[in-house]
């Protein structure tokens, strides 16, 4: 290892061994005939504080487990992993209740793990040094995967960066406690393809909580048809966070319809209509999801100006201004001052 951090990856290397070793995480046996081992490798990141400076180096030897081949090497696989806008959505609620939150950490938590099945994994071939040569260089990380591509002597690229915004983060006050979501799509914004674009946003306690922008996957004629597949997406995202909500203690019962804000007379008049025409015929299935979802009184869709709907600059180019004042409606803050 030739990065003039050596000493410290050595050190992270040697704290993993021990953590693996103490857990009685694997036992060393001969490989059975006929059986497959999987191949190892070491992971390595710095973990960075709030100022960007190293808070500690981080190794982790893993099994590479993508050579597997599902229903021959594996069958089912879970893991249980919260959502982040789960995460987003508990947070903006302890800011609503007033609450402390309380975070911990458990080490080396998935060492702990029992499998059923017998799994063999090869041994790293040193402890101390690296598993492969091709970690031979002044540093590693994203480096090896331009060696084995075979760019590592590419030309790095300036990626400029607003100086301004390098500290904003979301911020929580509390305020307002509904959930509202925004909507907005812009009808063929690629010319090379045709795609279109769509985007929604939700937000709680004064910052947004869940969000998404995307290209269509499918072609459409018209402005009204490409609003209604925007609409249908935020839609079927406001269910599911209904359904989350529903779940959690310190959400009030009974639960009111999710307000949905659009920027579209006729979308917005279309959607409360059930009667189908030749124009409309062909979103019909989009067109009924909505209007289920209002009429099951899980959502309901109002009518809000362009020029203050918060989604909008997922879907366009829009000036520094309008920008700046989305923004703040999402709850983007300096949160480091």
């Amino acid at each position: 290892m030739k990065s003039h951090d050596s000493s410290f990856w050595n050190e992270a290397v040697n704290d993993e061994m021990d953590s693996i070793i103490g857990n009685n995480t694997w036992i060393i046996v001969d490989l059975p005939p006929g059986s497959k081992a999987i191949k190892s490798k070491w992971i390595f990141k710095r973990k960075l504080r709030v100022d960007g400076s190293i808070e500690k180096f981080k190794a982790r030897l893993v099994a590479k487990g993508f050579t597997q081949r599902e229903g021959l090497d594996y069958f089912d696989t879970y893991a249980l992993v919260a959502r982040t806008t789960t995460i987003r959505i508990l947070i903006a609620l302890a800011f609503v209740n007033k609450l402390i939150i309380h975070q911990m950490d458990v080490k080396t938590a998935f060492l702990n793990g029992e499998l059923e099945e017998e799994v063999y994994m090869e041994q790293p071939e040193e402890q101390v040094k690296m598993t492969k040569k091709n970690f031979d260089m002044k540093d590693i990380g994203e480096a090896d995967g331009l060696k084995h591509f075979d760019i590592f002597d590419c030309l790095p690229v300036s990626t400029p960066f607003e100086v301004e915004t390098i500290d904003y983060g979301l911020e929580y006050s509390g305020d307002p406690s509904v959930l509202e979501g925004y909507t907005d799509a812009s009808w063929i914004t690629d010319q090379e393809d045709y795609a279109s674009t769509s985007g929604w946003i939700f937000t709680l306690g004064g910052g947004a909580v869940s969000w998404g922008s995307k290209k269509h996957s499918c072609l459409e004629d018209s402005t009204m048809a490409t609003e209604f597949v925007a609409l249908a997406s935020c839609c079927k995202e406001a269910k599911w966070l209904r359904d989350l909500l529903i779940n959690i203690p310190l959400w009030p019962k009974p639960m009111p319809p999710i307000s949905v804000h659009w920027d579209s007379q006729s979308t917005l008049s279309r959607a409360f209509n059930q009667v189908y025409n030749a124009k409309s015929r062909y979103i019909g299935l989009r067109h009924r999801q909505v209007n289920q979802l209002i009429n099951d009184g899980v959502i309901t869709v109002s009518f809000l100006q362009s020029s203050k709907n918060l989604v909008d600059p997922f879907t366009k180019g829009l000036p520094r201004k309008l920008i700046e004042s989305t923004s703040q409606g999402m709850g983007l803050k300096h949160t480091y001052k």
